[in-house]
């Protein structure tokens, strides 16, 4: 399975409150936190964190190579988990630098 979970500085501090040098430790922090919780769920995941914006989808978060199961759509609950866990780490605020 593959995620890739879109984060850039902008998203991590829309208000610009860090410096720029602040602001990509503290991404490079958050991403890494990211990491750690997703490998406690799913630990053969590869994840990859993508600074652009990708056009064909309006969610961060993208899940593939997940086997298809047609009494639930796992790909939705996996996305799902991922996302309550960038809000949880970003909500903790460990990362910042």
């Amino acid at each position: 399975m593959k995620i890739q979970i879109r984060t850039t500085t902008d998203s991590l501090d829309p208000n610009a409150t860090c410096t720029p040098e602040q602001a990509e430790q503290s991404l490079r922090s958050y991403c890494a936190e990211i990491n750690r919780e997703i490998a406690k769920i799913y630990p053969d995941a590869e994840v990859d964190h993508i600074s652009e914006d990708y056009c064909d989808r309006a969610s961060a978060i993208r899940v593939t190579g997940v086997p298809l199961n047609e009494e639930r759509d796992e790909q939705a609950e996996i996305e799902d988990t991922i996302q309550r866990i960038c809000e949880d780490v970003y909500e903790t605020g460990n990362f910042w630098a």
